[in-house]
């Protein structure tokens, strides 16, 4: 797997299976979550990212090898709109979540190419930020491509017991 092709396009309504599976993915490299729990939360994310591409709310892209078309990456986003503050200059924000990289093409750009699509999506969007949680592992991605750390913290008040 020396020279290949990797194209990234825009996902459409019909990608949302795809966005769903790289999400999928992503959670169980993270963490050892229960399989049922993974799958209700598929289930929700395809009924919610379906309406909000259809809407214009969200979008996602597509790493695909350019020869067979097989997808190999992937990376969503949401359009948020919050009030401007001494840091952001612009209302609209791009919530940039759900990265994904199969392992065997990883350490081959794709991963960088995802982001730096979203970001420049953005930027001609007219987004005053990117936002993104990083893990561990995507860090120092996000840290050469331009993000920073924030002082963001996060109370959950709701959904930390999830039915099965």
């Amino acid at each position: 797997m020396s020279q290949i092709r990797i194209d990234i396009r825009a996902a459409i309504p019909q990608d949302v299976g795809v966005l769903a599976r790289a999400r999928r993915l992503m959670f169980e490299e993270l963490d050892d979550f229960d399989a049922a729990i993974l799958d209700r939360i598929d289930t929700e994310f395809v009924t919610y990212m379906e309406q909000a591409m259809m809407e214009g709310r969200a979008t996602g892209w597509i790493a695909e090898e350019a020869e067979t078309g097989e997808w190999v990456g992937a990376l969503a986003n949401e359009w948020a709109r919050m009030p401007t503050n001494p840091h952001i200059a612009r209302e609209l924000r791009s919530l940039l979540f759900g990265l994904f990289v199969k392992p065997e093409y990883r350490r081959r750009g794709v991963a960088r190419s995802l982001v730096s699509v979203a970001v420049a999506a953005a930027r001609d969007a007219g987004a005053g930020a990117v936002q993104l949680h990083a893990s561990d592992v995507g860090r120092p991605l996000y840290e050469s491509i331009g993000f920073t750390g924030t002082s963001e913290m996060r109370l959950i008040i709701g959904g930390q017991d999830r039915p099965e």
